[in-house]
């Protein structure tokens, strides 16, 4: 079986579980539809074991962008220039965090926001500690210069990554 093969099954396999809400997103408008698959398809293509949320996640910005700019697949194609993004000096952790996924990361800007968006969302829903451990990895720091910089005992660092692990896996899979 080729690549594109798998790829059609796979594409095939995902719309049978997400056409409700494509359904729901585009009611009557053809054109809508055919943004909502060529996103899901183009989403496939990015990563053959993109999630259902994450492909709804997709389709919801193409269909607000076609609404937004009055753009559809009937149009010509145009190209879209080079994205830089510049760095800025922020005193919000977070944000540099969101930035440094975002500047080493050659995605389209599409792709670019909805990870950084979801990235928020889950740094959001740590609590201080996990952000810190998160955000100190993510600098490069081993786990014991992490743990000397929080200053909690080693096992209660244990236990912090260890609960952190499934938050990652169900955050970033579902």
């Amino acid at each position: 079986m080729t690549k594109i093969q798998r790829l059609q099954r796979t594409f095939h396999d995902k719309y049978n579980t997400i056409k409700r809400f494509i359904f729901f997103k585009t009611g009557t408008n053809k054109d809508l539809r055919q943004e909502s698959f060529l996103a899901t398809w183009t989403g496939l293509l990015k990563d053959p074991n993109a999630t259902d949320g994450y492909l709804r996640t997709r389709i919801k910005w193409r269909v607000h962008e076609v609404y937004k700019n009055s753009a559809s697949i009937n149009t010509l194609y145009r190209e879209r220039e080079d994205i830089k993004l510049i760095p800025v000096d922020s005193p919000d952790s977070e944000n540099e965090i969101c930035f440094e996924y975002l500047t080493n990361n050659h995605q389209p800007l599409d792709d670019q926001v909805i990870a950084k968006v979801d990235t928020e969302k889950f740094l959001k829903s740590l609590d201080s500690n996990e952000r810190k451990i998160v955000r100190y990895r993510l600098e490069g720091m081993t786990h014991l210069d992490v743990n000397r910089k929080l200053r909690i005992s080693r096992q209660r660092y244990n236990e912090i990554k260890l609960g952190l692990r499934p938050k990652i896996v169900a955050h970033f899979s579902a």
